[in-house]
């Protein structure tokens, strides 16, 4: 962990959807003014206006990450209308947020085998490529399943990333490691030469994701967490799922818990 981490803090939209998608220039203000200076997108693309969401960095000073971008927009009949909307929109990282788990991405718990695992690597590799023909870095983003599920005495976490090409980065999300009983400090040592993005992700055993970054219960070492990965993490990023509270008090009370966390640390290392 290296510089000012707090020029670097991002949020994950999903933390402010419901805000995001009925107004997205006045979200992007209000979590401007709570010390956010990038976001990743979240939601398919024709919620919102591709041109206007073009210029929103310089309406209001918020740097457009990425995109989460489901698996099924990215397929053969999906893949250039969604790519080149993105394009427009100045999207430079697209993330696949999920394949498998509860939610049957690409294939149900009926089809859930090695093999199929096997076939997404296949097709990451492959998007991947041609993505970075057109100048758009790929990513995968964790859930817990990918820790919770082994095959041949091999996470498919690690089959993934040991197999993924060197160019497809790591969107690391920390709760559903610590969901699944991982040790989110290992992984991101064990994984430092792959270009990663973090998603610190509140999480405790008592309330699970309604929990706030800092809270006596919440499981993340925010600091041992940044400072175990042995790169540069471009941007420390927010991803929230309590519903608790409003989307953008919730995003105040973590940016003001991951400041103090933060407050004039330095690279240690």
């Amino acid at each position: 962990m290296r510089g000012n981490c707090l020029e670097r803090l991002a949020i994950q939209m999903y933390t402010v959807h419901e805000h995001a998608w009925k107004d997205l220039e006045n979200t992007l203000h209000q979590i401007r003014a709570l010390g956010y200076r990038s976001i990743e997108y979240y939601g398919h693309y024709s919620r919102f206006n591709i041109k206007e969401a073009a210029h929103m960095e310089e309406r209001t000073g918020v740097k457009m990450v990425g995109w989460h971008t489901e698996w099924e927009d990215l397929q053969a009949d999906t893949y250039e209308q969604t790519v080149s909307s993105l394009e427009q929109a100045g999207c430079p990282l697209i993330v696949v947020p999920c394949l498998g788990g509860e939610w049957n991405v690409a294939h149900t718990k009926q089809d859930e085998c090695k093999e199929i695992w096997l076939r997404h690597i296949e097709w990451l590799n492959e998007i991947g490529m041609k993505l970075k023909d057109r100048g758009i870095r790929l990513a995968y983003h964790n859930h817990d399943h990918e820790f919770l599920l082994e095959y041949e005495g091999k996470k498919v976490f690690d089959m993934l990333f040991e197999n993924l090409s060197p160019d497809i980065m790591l969107e690391f999300d920390t709760g559903r490691a610590l969901c699944a009983g991982e040790d989110c400090k290992k992984i991101l040592h064990q994984y430092g030469d792959r270009e990663a993005l973090i998603h610190l992700k509140p999480y405790s055993k008592d309330n699970g994701y309604d929990s706030i970054l800092g809270d006596p219960a919440d499981e993340n070492d925010v600091k041992g967490i940044l400072h175990a990965y042995p790169g540069e993490f471009q941007w420390i990023m927010l991803e929230s799922e309590s519903r608790r509270f409003d989307e953008l008090e919730n995003a105040r009370m973590n940016a003001e818990a991951i400041k103090s966390i933060l407050a004039n640390d330095s690279d240690k290392s």
